[in-house]
């Protein structure tokens, strides 16, 4: 999480107000790229402290806000660890400094860098609770699309060398044809988007957390566990650990039916490559993005080389099946 709206500690305190909270501190955040995110620490008004988040979009449009609102209070209900929006005066979409905002509990928990079989066991357990549960169905929704975007970021490709242009454009038009049936996905399960609660014993790993659903839609669920597996169970060179590969699938599997972990993942290796592809493409137009932004603080774009590295890889991989 970043900073690029940077807001006074009594403009805070002021949207806290009807809540009966008093802030006390308010910490800028440092992972991730698309959203302004502080952490409040605060106190009730017997005294007790209470622990928010505040998350300032940047890029998303307001008119998509209620439907993730409205996602993220289905999740909850379904018993997925994800912080629902909290109404302030009856809005669960706020209005902060020019630009709309979600205020959520402050889940517990840390991040995990260091990943075990264990952790990734239980992410890929994570996923496969999150593809059973529906999306909202509400008509006036505006949903995201993961082949949108990729079409967007595919006007990037005259850009690339020839051989990345010509391997991603045979991935694009491989992927625009996989068919099977979809569902919801997270789209962004990297290793910053999920808290688990005993971070430092791996054996316990537990998730608390599920964080950042703000790339969710609907599509095949491969990809979404494809996106997992680039993260979660790559060595430093991009190759799979395949201990932790293997785990994260395990655990995927254990909390489906019979044989549909199977049908799910009947496109992985070309999912694998897609998803590659997809962070190695909006990386790039996030550095151009970042020069943008010098009033910017924290971590506001990420290298492209590493998932440049690995759409390689796994284009060669893809191919010689």
């Amino acid at each position: 999480m970043s900073v690029f709206t940077h807001l006074h500690h009594d403009t805070i305190a002021a949207l806290l107000a009807p809540l009966n909270l008093t802030l006390i501190e308010a910490i800028a955040a440092t992972h991730g790229i698309e959203n302004s995110n502080y952490l409040l620490r605060c106190q009730a008004p017997n005294g007790d402290p209470v622990g928010r988040v505040l998350t300032v979009f940047e890029q998303r449009p307001a008119s998509a806000l209620p439907w993730f609102a409205r996602l993220l209070a289905q999740l909850e209900q379904h018993g997925l660890p994800v912080a629902a929006p909290i109404a302030v005066d009856g809005e669960v979409v706020l209005d902060i400094e020019g630009k709309k905002a979600f205020l959520v509990p402050w889940l517990s928990g840390e991040h995990v860098f260091d990943v075990s079989q264990q952790h990734c066991r239980a992410v890929g357990a994570l996923l496969g609770r999150l593809h059973q549960c529906p999306l909202p169905t509400n008509s006036d929704a505006h949903r995201n699309s993961e082949r949108q975007l990729l079409a967007t970021l595919a006007t990037q490709l005259p850009d690339l060398p020839a051989a990345e242009m010509h391997a991603a454009e045979k991935v694009l038009r491989a992927w625009e044809q996989a068919d099977g049936t979809r569902c919801l996905v997270h789209a962004d399960l990297f290793r910053d988007n999920v808290l688990f609660e005993k971070a430092d014993a791996a054996t316990r790993a537990a998730p608390s957390g599920l964080l950042d659903l703000y790339n969710a839609c609907e599509d095949l669920p491969a990809y979404d566990v494809a996106v997992a597996l680039n993260d979660w169970a790559v060595n430093a060179d991009g190759s799979f650990s395949r201990p932790r590969h293997d785990a994260l699938l395990e655990g995927y599997a254990s909390v489906l039916p019979a044989d549909a972990a199977e049908r799910h993942l009947a496109t992985l290796p070309l999912a694998l490559t897609i998803a590659a592809l997809r962070f190695y493409l909006s990386r790039r137009i996030s550095q151009q993005h970042a020069l943008l932004q010098p009033q910017a603080t924290g971590t506001v774009s990420k290298d492209p080389a590493p998932f440049q590295r690995m759409f390689l890889l796994r284009y060669q991989d893809w191919i010689e099946r």
